[in-house]
């Protein structure tokens, strides 16, 4: 028999009160505010390089994706209490986390080990999610509204099912974009959005793969991370500041907040 996977929580919606995570790489900090006040606090927690932090409403938990040391993923609550680690065996070069929280399971990008894996929560050992034909994997994303998780490898952003099913590629850059660390969805437009370390603006196109952007933002503007919620863009740039911007280019852009060394960003 195969192992039993947990079913979605029906109950869980989109009118839970959304909260902003960004991780503070340098400060080795993780920082948290509800999207109504941008107020950020710091959950009281030395992580260990913390690179993408996300959070789970049902058992009330942070995930961190750690950079250093001997615990590439961790959890505690948002007071920092009950601090443990997630299982990873021999994956390494942990870089990306995102969580699915209706079917509670959290995917996790293995850069070193070419594979993305699930865990289904509360089980803290992961399982293979994508490690056939993958290269290089970097960023992933989940829109559960629409049962899809986006990711990206080498010079390629894909998509699949929550299920596991249906891969198909979205759009294929070009060659030189190989390093697409940060990936969001913003589903009022349907259009992905995306920061390549080798380009550093924003990179925008349609989820068919059409009407690319590739310089969504003013040219010389270097971004870190990204993420989305309710037609905006919320973004790190090389200063550590969160911004806030539409999802048009040439939109005003608000600052929210400055950090150590602000790298991804997630809203849950």
């Amino acid at each position: 028999m195969g192992e039993l996977i947990p079913p979605a929580i029906p109950h869980l919606n989109d009118n839970t009160r959304k909260r902003i995570f960004v991780a503070d790489t340098r400060g080795e900090a993780v920082w948290t505010s509800d999207l109504d006040h941008m107020s950020f606090t710091r959950i009281p927690v030395n992580f260990d390089g913390p690179i993408k932090a996300t959070y789970n409403h049902v058992d009330k938990r942070v995930y961190v994706a750690n950079s250093k040391g001997d615990s590439p993923l961790t959890t505690c609550t948002l007071s920092g209490s009950s601090l443990s680690t997630l299982l990873v065996g021999t994956y390494t070069g942990l870089t990306d986390i995102a969580l699915a929280e209706r079917h509670q399971r959290l995917f996790a990008v293995f850069k070193d080990s070419n594979v993305i894996v699930v865990y289904y929560l509360p089980r803290r050992a992961p399982q293979p999610f994508v490690s056939s034909v993958l290269s290089n994997p970097r960023a992933v994303h989940v829109v559960e509204s629409q049962g899809h998780v986006y990711f990206t490898h080498d010079n390629t952003i894909e998509r699949i099912d929550i299920s596991g099913s249906n891969r198909q590629v979205i759009v294929t850059l070009a060659s030189s974009l190989r390093q697409s660390n940060s990936l969001t969805v913003d589903v009022e437009s349907d259009r992905l959005f995306l920061i390549d370390g080798d380009r550093e603006n924003i990179i925008s196109v349609n989820l068919d793969g059409s009407d690319m952007n590739m310089s969504f933002l003013p040219e010389n503007t270097v971004c870190i991370g990204i993420t989305s919620f309710g037609g905006l863009l919320y973004w790190s740039d090389e200063n550590s500041v969160v911004r806030i911007s539409k999802t048009i280019p040439g939109s005003d852009v608000t600052t929210e907040g400055e950090f150590v060394d602000a790298a991804y960003l997630s809203i849950v």
